[in-house]
């Protein structure tokens, strides 16, 4: 039971806000040109929550990061227990995306509580998506603490930090077809 309302609200999430895309890389056969006027970009995530569960019983849903600017609006999410962890303790996965070049920023991140909106942060942090380029962004850890479920409240933190050194190595297990070498190192300013 639990499961299936996990996967529904996975679905009304995703239809909610409007992404492309629910996956978390693009294909591996993937290379940089090959469709004019689109770029990567490349990103880890770690969501921590520390509020005792009971607070927010029975489960959270659907912590998300939303990405908007020139091209379609994209969601990556934080935790989903039917994607496997690149990361454990704390859990996060490690994303490749494409989109057309421009301008963009990370725009909320969000969860869910009981199918729910539960708490959205609002964000302002910009960055670049260059034609036939790779742009890492760094890894987005996103803390949740202090939950007052009878208010309805949590207080969001959202910090990143440079992990290329370990994140390199995925970005070459993931896209063999694009140099890291070529990856412009970008780190996101929350």
């Amino acid at each position: 039971m639990l499961k299936a309302l996990c996967k529904v609200s996975l679905c009304v999430a995703i239809f909610l806000l409007g992404c492309s895309s629910a996956t978390h890389s693009v294909r591996s056969d993937y290379t940089l040109g090959s469709t004019p006027g689109e770029g990567l970009f490349a990103f880890s995530t770690r969501f921590v929550f520390t509020c005792p569960l009971p607070a927010l019983a029975p489960w959270i849903v659907n912590p998300v990061l939303a990405f908007e600017g020139e091209g379609p609006r994209l969601i990556a999410i934080l935790h989903n227990p039917f994607i496997t962890h690149d990361f454990e303790n704390p859990p996060g996965y490690f994303y490749v995306r494409k989109n057309e070049a421009g301008d963009y920023k990370v725009t909320e991140v969000s969860f869910s509580h009981s199918l729910r909106r539960y708490e959205t942060e609002r964000l302002e942090a910009p960055f670049k998506i260059r034609t036939g380029k790779a742009v890492y962004l760094g890894e987005i850890t996103v803390k949740v603490s202090e939950c007052d479920a009878g208010a309805g409240s949590a207080k969001l933190k959202v910090t990143v930090a440079n992990q290329w050194g370990r994140d390199r190595k995925l970005f070459e297990q993931r896209m063999p077809k694009v140099s890291p070498d070529e990856a412009v190192i970008d780190i996101l300013r929350p």
